[in-house]
């Protein structure tokens, strides 16, 4: 889900604030803080994302605890989302805190709030529970329309942690409120043909999850996951995915065995007929075999993949058959200093609803909902140190995708009477498109450390597309950021970020000239956003904060016809706390 939160995470502050950080190492990134200790619960160690781990990485006998440190975004968005962490408590000596609670209020009545919990029941189990809420009564310029938002989710998790193996299950809630704003300027819209309307849409979600990480022999673990989606349209989805892990012994070479069995089924209201319903259903089965070879300088993995995929839609039916590569391997061609890595992988992803409205909560709830098959990327890179306190990485790809989601403007989205029409039909959303997409990627990573208190990471990334059927959607051919973060003192830090998003392509109804609209290619500009903040460590428990996003008061669209709010300013509080104390 990286790609679909990088426009979101374009325009939001990365500040974070330490939950637990035990140990600061003066190579860490970004996103995390590594520490090896004895298990304590914590909130973020409940409901942290675990990253995929390179090749070898299982073979470390001593065992890492990774603890994702909480953030704090305020986004310059219309529809933040969670960032990731940006700083950590410069202070190694301050003590462990499980719990926390934070406030944050802004400007456009803006309201952010977030409360975590996490208890240890003896030595091997812990309880969490973590409550997000965001909104804003909005207020863009220009807008005809309702432009506020809010989204609220509730998560529960328990989890064990012991020798043998380590289990977590979770439960969770949340909505989302948003509105379609954004109607297009070049069409003269009559007050009587929107006033009174209600252009709300609500999505909403149950979700259950297990995840189990073995130590023993041949069953590694794997995932359970169930999400029920529906929305104000009564628009329903059930999705249910596992993916168990083995590995096996045989002739002294080591067999690792990775499945997946995902089964969707999505139905929308036929809005020309509401006693229909357009039903989609999917299932992927997927085997992936694979060899690891480890010496001390280099790993490989040899495999492949395999996948059925049996579907139904209202066109029809649709069943394929998919073989791709799972082959990477990294070299190290000076020891601790530079390191090589090349692969050629793929892959299914089963398409959902939920993740269409994650990337864009505009979209209009009747999308053809299909799987993406990713034939194959070819990457090959370099990452390493310069000098002591600048790392890097460098990496070239090729990808080829078939049935490529995109998102467009409507095609059914400017209707004639509008009086007579949903309200997502104003030019306001979009559908989903699908293509074979070809991308040359080139990325590249800077990392400098000039001093434990000034850190600075330069991102990169350039793209080249070219597709079957015509132009690509909303995919941008460039988007760079830089983030620094500053301690100044024990007490007083702050941090900087800016971000380049490149334009991108779409469809529209543009005025003829002659008072006729018609649909052709236009351009979405590029953007940038500048984003400051500073915060204040009162004392171990209390910091205080204070930010500022889109300084440069941009007229940004996230998505054609959708601009999003002007400078931003918030101040806020994080108390943390231990029960015990």
């Amino acid at each position: 889900m990286k790609k679909q939160l990088y426009i979101s995470s374009a325009f939001a502050i990365l500040f974070g604030m330490t939950v637990q950080a035990q140990s600061k190492d003066k190579n860490i990134g970004t996103e995390e803080v590594r520490v090896v200790k004895a298990y304590e619960a914590t909130v973020v160690d409940a409901f942290k994302i675990k990253e995929t781990p390179e090749i070898g990485d299982e073979d470390n006998v001593k065992q890492e605890i990774k603890y994702t440190i909480y953030s704090f975004p305020v986004a310059s968005t219309f529809s933040p989302e969670k960032g990731q962490a940006a700083t950590v408590d410069k202070d190694s000596l301050s003590p462990i805190f499980n719990n926390y609670a934070l406030l944050g209020y802004g400007n456009f009545n803006t309201i952010q709030g977030e409360l975590g919990i996490a208890e240890k029941i003896n030595n091997d189990i812990y309880v969490a529970g973590l409550l997000n809420y965001k909104s804003s009564q909005g207020g863009i310029a220009g807008v005809l329309i309702d432009d506020k938002y809010s989204k609220s989710n509730l998560d529960f998790n328990i989890g064990s942690k012991k020798e043998f193996g380590d289990w977590n299950a979770n439960f969770g809630v949340s909505q989302q409120n948003y509105h379609w704003y954004g109607l297009p300027s070049d069409y003269v819209f009559a007050p009587t043909e929107y006033t009174g309307r209600d252009f709300k849409q609500k999505y909403n979600d149950i979700h259950l999850g297990f995840k189990y990480d073995s130590n023993l022999d041949v069953f590694d673990g794997g995932t359970i996951k169930y999400k029920y989606f529906w929305d104000a349209f009564d628009s329903k989805e059930n999705h249910f995915a596992i993916k168990p892990k083995f590995n096996f012994d045989l002739q002294k070479t080591n067999i690792n065995l990775d499945l997946n069995l995902d089964y969707l089924n999505t139905s929308f209201v036929n809005q020309l007929d509401i006693n229909n319903r357009n039903e989609t259903k999917y299932f992927v089965v997927a085997a992936e075999p694979n060899i690891r070879i480890s010496a001390e300088d280099y790993n490989v993995q040899l495999g492949f993949g395999v996948a059925n995929i049996s579907g139904s839609t209202f066109n029809g039916k649709d069943n394929s058959f998919v073989v791709y590569p799972k082959v990477k391997a990294n070299f190290d061609l000076v020891k601790n200093i530079v390191v090589a890595y090349v692969g050629a992988e793929g892959g299914v992803t089963n398409n959902s609803y939920a993740n269409f409205v994650s990337q864009n909560p505009f979209v209009s709830p009747d999308l053809t909902i299909a799987p993406t098959k990713q034939q194959y990327n070819l990457y090959v890179g370099m990452k390493g140190k310069l000098d002591h306190n600048i790392s890097y990485n460098i990496r070239v790809s090729y990808l080829s995708e078939d049935n490529k989601p995109m998102f467009v403007s409507n095609p059914k989205a400017l209707s004639f009477d509008l009086l007579n029409s949903q309200v997502y039909q104003y030019g306001n959303s979009f559908g989903v498109t699908y293509d074979l997409v070809k991308t040359i990627n080139a990325y590249g990573e800077l990392n400098f450390n000039f001093t434990d208190d000034v850190l600075l990471d330069l991102t990169g990334e350039i793209n080249s597309y070219s597709a079957d059927n015509g132009p690509v959607y909303n995919l941008p051919e460039a988007k760079f950021s830089a983030k620094a973060k500053v301690f100044f003192t024990d007490q007083w830090f702050g941090g900087l970020d800016v971000f380049f998003v490149g334009k991108r392509n779409d469809l529209g109804y543009v005025n003829d000239g002659n008072g006729f609209f018609e649909r052709k290619e236009i351009s979405v500009n590029s953007f940038a956003d500048f984003n400051l903040n500073v915060g204040y460590k009162a004392t171990d428990n209390w910091t205080f904060f204070a930010k500022g996003n889109n300084l440069f008061n941009n007229k940004v669209q996230m998505w054609s016809n959708y601009k999003v709010q002007g400078t931003q300013f918030m101040v806020g509080a994080m108390y943390k706390f231990n029960f015990n104390n």
